[in-house]
């Protein structure tokens, strides 16, 4: 499905794209690490040690949810601190690659350069097929986070993003009113 190898790897710095081959590498499996507190990798996800620590089925009603709506659709994994909502969004990141071109937003310099790098993925990498971006705000301010939003929305490209923002108890109990 990647068009342009040598325009992939200039976006490398910016994106981690989930391939077919990525999580091969079995000696790359941080499972130790991960049950220690680190961010799960992309080997330690394939190797099946994630799955028995979130709910199944939740997940992959969530996932269809993804697959089914429209391009230009904003999702948000809302989680307390230490909660698993970074793992959360890794492991449906990984569920979906399988089903639809998935990066992992790392850095940008700015909204303007970003967007023009997603035009360039979108159009000459993925054949104009719809993806999904992977933003965690462990790695953005709040104010990057409401520009990256803004900017999937507005976008003309088939793209979709996956947030992932932690909140305090107080906005725990907030969303929890506003949603029932």
């Amino acid at each position: 499905i990647v068009n342009d190898m040598e325009l992939l790897h200039s976006k490398e710095n910016s994106f981690e794209f989930l391939h077919l081959n990525i999580g091969k590498d079995m000696t790359q499996c941080n499972k130790w690490e991960f049950y220690h507190g680190d961010i799960v990798n992309w080997e330690t996800i394939q190797s099946g040690y994630v799955e028995p620590l979130i709910n199944a089925n939740k997940v992959k009603v969530f996932e269809e949810e993804i697959k089914r709506n429209q391009s230009g659709s904003c999702y948000t994994i809302y989680h307390r601190p230490g909660y698993g909502g970074t793992t959360l969004g890794r492991l449906i990141a990984w569920d979906l690659h399988k089903d639809m071109p998935v990066l992992r937003l790392k850095r940008y310099d700015t909204i303007q350069q970003l967007a023009k790098d997603i035009g360039d993925i979108y159009t000459h990498l993925f054949a104009k097929h719809r993806l999904l971006i992977l933003i965690d705000e462990n790695d953005y301010s709040t104010k990057q986070m409401q520009e990256l939003e803004k900017m999937i929305l507005d976008s003309e490209y088939a793209i979709k993003a996956l947030f992932v923002k932690r909140i305090s108890q107080s906005e725990v109990k907030k969303k929890q009113k506003n949603f029932n």
